[in-house]
């Protein structure tokens, strides 16, 4: 099995565990999560609204800073990510999300953990 499908199957098992999730468009979820995003030199931690997109042709996540994003923004950090890459790893544990990239340009290694908030 490919890592992108990996990727999507972890994807979709936390889209399903999701229990205060709301309809976003033809083909996604919105909910609110704590997200910790760690890098080699910082970990950070806040509240934000993510949205799964899980259909379609481009499955991904996109991080929403616009409205509660004080820390956690797109200068810094990646936003949206896609498990069609191959330096991107999804991982479904204990109910969270767990997103690990190798060699970004912009920050190098790091991992992200989304964890649904009630």
């Amino acid at each position: 099995m490919t890592n992108k499908m990996k990727n999507i199957i972890a994807l979709n098992n936390f889209s399903e565990s999701l229990l205060n999730k709301t309809e976003y468009g033809n083909d996604g979820y919105s909910f609110k999560s704590l997200v910790t995003y760690e890098t080699s030199n910082k970990t950070v931690t806040e509240i934000l609204d993510i949205y799964l997109i899980i259909g379609g042709f481009e499955p991904m996540i996109k991080m929403d800073t616009y409205c509660l994003g004080e820390i956690i923004t797109s200068e810094k950090y990646h936003l949206d990510l896609n498990p069609r890459f191959d330096n991107i790893t999804f991982k479904y544990l204990n109910k969270k999300l767990i997103v690990e990239g190798r060699n970004s340009p912009k920050i190098g290694n790091y991992k992200i953990t989304f964890e649904e908030m009630s």
